[in-house]
């Protein structure tokens, strides 16, 4: 179920070129953005991998996400390559070009390091994990994206918790709540948070407008979508509200339901949500099979992360930057060689 939803998502893709008014950047966005990270999961579904090889994947993934983070958390204590938001905040941002790209791409690798940190593996790598998630955090707390630290984050981090069970679960959660709750109530104030509540100008303002011009995208194209990459093109030449001239350079929907039926159609959507239906029935059976406590405790880090790309993804990117394409690829293809690993000897 897993390679035919990947399959449909790949064709519906292409066929959204046929309504894309700019072919030139849609067949860009096929190549990049879906021809390579299917491809990137076909190797790794097919190739015949050991434990330790698997093992090395996910070690040098998370070793990158590290890296990202340790470059962002020297450039802050530089000053420089920051973007100065909001009543003069400073937010890390690291290789990328947004602190926001900082939050979407470490909020996919952080679960993944807490899980495995917290629910079984070597004392090695367990101990390595520590390290890169203190570092992670860090730069995601620095980056101050909101979608990664009020979204994204806690329900990964709740989803974790909840798998990991017994007396200390419930305890677990209501700490991660009240952790939260006071992080709002304390930063109240803070230049990040007062500009969501506004109606008129800030975040939720432009959100708003934004998705009603997707729905209206949508509307109009209900089966083949815009087509790929074509969204800024449509958005500031046709679609967008006249409250919301000032940001005209949007690139995407800043919600995941929204993009994939804006680009690619609704047929284009529920391939999507056979994929992600798929992965966690996936991932679901790989955990009831393997007996490596290693190999579990990762099957649930893989579910976190995708649990913070449905939850970060409701308010911003999701799946159609070239870097969490790849992530997420990864993501699945890992869940379905882990059903092939459940009979396998631990490593």
């Amino acid at each position: 179920s897993l390679d035919l939803a990947v399959l449909m998502f790949a064709l519906l893709a292409t066929a959204s070129i046929i309504s894309a008014d700019l072919r030139g950047v849609a067949f860009n966005e096929l190549r990049v953005m879906v021809v390579e990270p299917i491809l990137f999961y076909g190797i790794l579904r097919s190739l015949p991998l050991k434990n330790k090889e698997l093992w090395r994947i996910v070690d040098f993934f998370i070793l990158g996400a590290t890296l990202v983070a340790a470059i962002g958390l020297v450039q802050y204590m530089l000053g420089v390559n920051l973007i100065t938001a909001e009543g003069g905040v400073l937010r890390l941002r690291s290789v990328y070009g947004s602190p926001n790209n900082v939050g979407l791409y470490l909020g996919r690798a952080l679960p993944v390091a807490v899980a495995v940190t917290l629910l079984g593996g070597s004392l090695y790598r367990r101990l390595s994990y520590l390290g890169a998630i203190i570092l992670m955090s860090a730069a995601l707390a620095l980056s101050f994206s909101r979608g990664a630290l009020l979204l994204g984050v806690p329900a990964a981090l709740a989803l974790i918790i909840l798998f990991r069970g017994g007396k200390t679960a419930a305890a677990a959660l209501i700490a991660l709540l009240t952790g939260t709750t006071s992080v709002l109530l304390a930063f109240g104030n803070h230049p990040r948070l007062t500009s969501m509540l506004s109606h008129t100008t800030g975040p939720t303002f432009f959100r708003l407008n934004l998705w009603r011009s997707t729905l209206n995208m949508i509307k109009d194209h209900p089966f083949t979508g815009i087509g790929l990459d074509n969204f800024l093109y449509a958005y500031r030449g046709k679609y967008i509200a006249p409250d919301a001239w000032q940001d005209p350079h949007l690139s995407h929907a800043h919600n995941w339901v929204l993009d994939f039926a804006a680009r690619i159609g609704l047929p284009g959507l529920a391939a999507a949500l056979w994929l992600l239906v798929a992965f966690f029935s996936t991932a679901v059976r790989a955990l009831r099979t393997l007996s490596d406590p290693g190999l579990r405790a990762l099957a649930v880090g893989l579910m976190a992360s995708m649990v913070d790309f449905l939850a970060h993804g409701m308010v911003d990117a999701s799946y159609w930057f070239v870097d969490l394409a790849f992530a997420f690829m990864l993501t699945v293809a890992l869940a379905q060689r882990l059903v092939t690993s459940s009979k396998a000897t631990p490593s």
